[in-house]
C-alpha cells in the first residue's frame, strides 16, 4: 500500500495538497487501537489548489484516503462559484 501522511494542525486537517479547515473535529480510534477517523459535524471548506469545496460536517478515512463531506455542498473551481 502507499504511505498516507496527516497533519493535525489545531482545526486543519493537512493530505497531501489538500487543507481541509473546520471549527471542530475529532480523532476516533479504530478498533483495536487501529488507526482511525477524523470527523466533524460543523461546516468545512477544503481546497486543493484552486478548487474549494465546503459543507457541513466531514469524515476522512486515512485508511481508505477517503473524504466525505456533508450536505449543502457547494463548490469554486478556478475562481467560480457553482
Amino acid at each position: 500500500g502507499r504511505e498516507i501522511s496527516i497533519v493535525l494542525l489545531s482545526n486543519r486537517v493537512v493530505h497531501g495538497a489538500e487543507r481541509a479547515t473546520t471549527e471542530r473535529a475529532r480523532y476516533v480510534p479504530g478498533p483495536g487501537g487501529s488507526e482511525g477517523r477524523i470527523l466533524g459535524d460543523d461546516p468545512v471548506v477544503v481546497e486543493r489548489g484552486a478548487n474549494r469545496l465546503s459543507g457541513v460536517g466531514f469524515a476522512f478515512d486515512p485508511r481508505g484516503d477517503l473524504l466525505e463531506v456533508g450536505g449543502p455542498v457547494s463548490s469554486e473551481a478556478a475562481g467560480e462559484g457553482r
